[in-house]
């Protein structure tokens, strides 16, 4: 779930003093709709997405389900909840409908050339973009920030490299960058020595 937590909507719901304005609450909301959907853009496997989906919808709601006997489940978990939940039904809806007539959703895939190579690994490319796409550095041709699903496009238009599971990827980016940044440090260190040269 965390992989799709950048709004920090699952960190919320797991905290029972949570608190945040009903303006908070929807901007919240609508990140994680944003990485949701990124996410079923990225995830081409139906099936596998359908089965994450289900279990993303299971997280969301079992906070509140298992507290409502209690009459725990109420004001901000239980609107978050119901709030996403509707969210990702919206995305089984869709779903569904693509394993039902594969045809009307098939995404064709993009032919061009690219504009460059790349010479590293998939884990580099993704450990070299991540940051400059949390940063909202890399924009759309309208202004607005890329998100995770319109990097991997970027990654495939410039450097005609397609990220294969690229969330499962992102995500052993990011835990591995808690012990260091071994691709952006080594980048750090060839800038540095660089610049020592050029002062030498």
């Amino acid at each position: 779930m965390e992989k799709l937590d950048s709004s920090g909507l699952w960190r919320m719901l797991r905290d029972p003093e949570a608190t945040a304005s009903i303006e908070q609450a929807d901007l919240t909301l609508g990140k994680f709709a944003i990485d949701l959907h990124s996410y079923c853009r990225s995830e081409e496997e139906l099936e596998e997405r359908y089965r994450s989906l289900i279990f993303f919808r299971s997280l969301i709601t079992a906070p509140c389900e298992w507290a409502q006997g209690e009459a725990k489940c109420n004001g901000l978990p239980a609107y978050l909840s119901r709030v996403a939940a509707n969210i990702i039904d919206g995305e089984l809806d869709l779903a569904k409908l693509a394993m039902q007539f594969p045809r009307a959703f098939v995404r064709k895939k993009k032919v061009r050339t690219p504009l460059a190579g790349w010479n590293g690994t998939q884990s580099e490319l993704l450990e070299m973009h991540t940051p400059l796409q949390e940063l909202e550095k890399i924009l759309k041709p309208n202004g607005e920030p890329m998100v995770f699903a319109d990097i991997i496009d970027f990654l495939f238009d410039v450097y005609g490299v397609e990220i294969s599971q690229p969330y499962g990827r992102k995500t052993d980016v990011l835990t591995r960058a808690k012990g260091g940044a071994p691709f952006l440090e080594k980048m750090l260190d060839a800038y540095l020595k660089k610049v020592e040269d050029k002062n030498k």
